[in-house]
């Protein structure tokens, strides 16, 4: 699946826990977090760390792929003294 904010992040997280029958509590000691971060992140009450949200991916056995637009070509400037 292709998202491209947290908020969809978020509706996946949610969906895939409900789909495995886990309650918020199981998806927090699958992944090592504590029960109020499930909560605050599913409920959209505060921005998450990447590590965080990395290790309850993992639990749900998803993965995080990043892909950054291209670079702008700048020219290099040669400085001559």
């Amino acid at each position: 699946m292709e998202v491209h904010n947290i908020d969809s992040i978020r509706e996946e997280i949610l969906t895939r826990r409900k789909e495995r029958g886990w309650s918020q509590k199981q998806l927090a000691m699958k992944a090592g977090v504590s029960v109020n971060t499930i909560f605050l992140l599913e409920k959209k009450g505060n921005d998450i760390y990447l590590d965080t949200l990395l290790k309850i991916l993992t639990a749900l056995g998803m993965r995080l792929d990043i892909t950054l637009p291209p670079m702008p070509v700048y020219k290099r400037s040669v400085f001559r003294y």
